[in-house]
């Protein structure tokens, strides 16, 4: 015990808690409510920085094996659920931090390239799913499960332009609704003239030449 202040109480030192195996206690208290909440790199945050002030521990190298096990049973519950989105980002994360869980006792029951098929079989539905609502006309709809698709594959350059593409069909059908015509382009020089019945300039209409028969046969101007 240390010793307090005079006219205080004793308080509990830090480091015989910890010699006792009490601040583990409190970082698995702590991982266990980071799960509860769905915060999973917050628990494996927790365990990770009480490996480090105690390497090798057996009691701690178990409980965060298991916790990982835990984490990895979310995702697989998200997939049979059909939630491809939080199962892709679940592994995706698992995955990221795979280097971190050499050494753990007992070694994880999953492998890298086992987490690596999962997110690609997640990345194929969310695809798949996404391109259904679009051909609905379902094109919000369609964005939604992109945008989940993308949180775990930011850089794929197919969907970017997936999402792009429907995000500018849905402002034109906005602006249609507000009735709001969004500006043509023309087509061309034919296009250029089919639009072009009135001086930009000046507001008033422009004179249009029109071709007259005269009675000798001859064609004027007006």
């Amino acid at each position: 015990m240390r010793v307090a202040s005079p006219g205080t109480e004793d308080r509990v030192d830090l480091h015989a808690l910890l010699d006792k195996g009490g601040l583990k206690s409190f970082a698995d208290a702590q991982a266990q409510q980071a799960m509860k909440e769905g915060d999973v790199a917050k628990a494996v945050e927790v365990y990770q920085s009480a490996l480090m002030d105690h390497p090798g521990d057996a009691d701690l190298s178990a409980k965060y094996s298991a916790m990982i096990g835990d984490i990895k049973a979310l995702a697989d519950g998200a997939w049979r659920e059909k939630d491809f989105a939080r199962a892709g980002a679940i592994k995706f994360f698992l995955l990221r931090v795979y280097p971190s869980f050499d050494g753990l006792r007992p070694p994880l029951a999953f492998s890298e390239e086992g987490l690596k098929k999962s997110i690609a079989d997640c990345r194929e539905s969310l695809t798949k799913k996404g391109l259904a609502e679009y051909r609905r006309g379902n094109l919000a709809e369609a964005v939604a499960v992109w945008e989940g698709l993308l949180a775990f594959d930011p850089d794929n350059a197919e969907i970017k332009k997936a999402v792009t593409t429907a995000r500018t069909q849905l402002d034109a059908i906005k602006k249609k609704k507000l009735g709001l015509r969004p500006p043509r382009r023309p087509a061309g020089i034919a296009g250029l003239f089919a639009d072009s019945r009135r001086d930009p300039d000046s507001r008033r209409p422009v004179r249009r030449l029109v071709p007259l028969a005269d009675p000798g046969g001859r064609v004027g101007r007006r």
